[in-house]
Order: C-alpha cells, then sequence, then structure tokens
C-alpha cells in the first residue's frame, strides 16, 4: 500500500479505537474498519463524487490479496464449485467476502436502473417492474466465477 493511503487507514482506525497505532498490519487494519463498517465512504470521496484514484488502487489491492489469501476456502469447497446442486448452491459455494462485494455492486447498480426503468413505465401508464434478486445472483455467480478461474485455474467454476 501506498503511504498515504496506509497514514488514511490508520488514522481512520485511530480515531475509531482511540489508539496510537504506530507499526499496525495495514492489511488487517482495512479489514477491521470496513467490517465494522464505519468508513465513511461520503468522507473518501473528492467534490466530483469521484473516488481519489489512489483509494480505489488501494481497494483494487486489498481485494486481490483477499482473494489470493481464499485459496483454502475455494479449495475446501471444490467439488461443490465444479459441481453444483442448484444456483443457491452455487451461489453460497464462493468466499463470503466476494459474494458481499459483488452482490452490493450490482444491486446498487441495478436499483438505479430499475427506478429509471420504472419512472418511464409509470409515466407511460405500465405496470412497474418487481425488483429481481434472482437476476443479480446470476450476475454475480457469472464475475465471481470468472475471477476465481483467473485466480485458481485448476477449479472448474
Amino acid at each position: 500500500m501506498s503511504s498515504i493511503s496506509s497514514l488514511f487507514l490508520i488514522s481512520l482506525i485511530s480515531s475509531i479505537f482511540y489508539i496510537d497505532i504506530q507499526n499496525p498490519s495495514s492489511l488487517f487494519l482495512v479489514k477491521i474498519a470496513l467490517n465494522l463498517g464505519k468508513v465513511n465512504i461520503a468522507k473518501m470521496l473528492n467534490r466530483n463524487n469521484n473516488f481519489i484514484s489512489e483509494i480505489l488502487e488501494e481497494i483494487g489491492e486489498i481485494l486481490g490479496i483477499l482473494i489470493i489469501n481464499s485459496k483454502e476456502e475455494v479449495y475446501n469447497k471444490k467439488q461443490e464449485l465444479e459441481n453444483p446442486s442448484s444456483l443457491e448452491n452455487y451461489h453460497n459455494s464462493f468466499p463470503t467476502f466476494l459474494l458481499k462485494f459483488f452482490d452490493r455492486l450490482i444491486i446498487t447498480l441495478e436499483k438505479r436502473k430499475h427506478k429509471i426503468i420504472n419512472k418511464k413505465r409509470k409515466q407511460r401508464g405500465f405496470e412497474e417492474k418487481i425488483f429481481n434478486i434472482t437476476n443479480i445472483q446470476k450476475k454475480s455467480i457469472f464475475l465471481i466465477s470468472i475471477i476465481l478461474t483467473i485466480v485458481f485455474p485448476s477449479i472448474n467454476t
């Protein structure tokens, strides 16, 4: 991690716990901050509501490290990933942090699209569409399976 974002995360976690951290394990601190849900995303945005590119790079790096470190979990579920009995079973076989990340990402994007579509349908006098969570799961599964195939090519996801 770059020193700027490391210092940012250290100060963020220090302020959360009111402690002075000198030599932390940065990945550990990032995990704590994200798991606590106390990261104020609004403070990480610049005036144009765009993430500062350094922070995005750090998030990508952290996500990559977490994926690589999930090797044992993925290999423990190899049989379920290669021969799932259902879509739900396959979905639940992926590492939890990846599911949460991609599900939330796709839900956020799809909700915005859904809102716009229903607004137009309402203007035209048509019935509103119901938000379909199954399609979100399918998109999430697709993206995660591509990533796991890149990282762990011996697993046929």
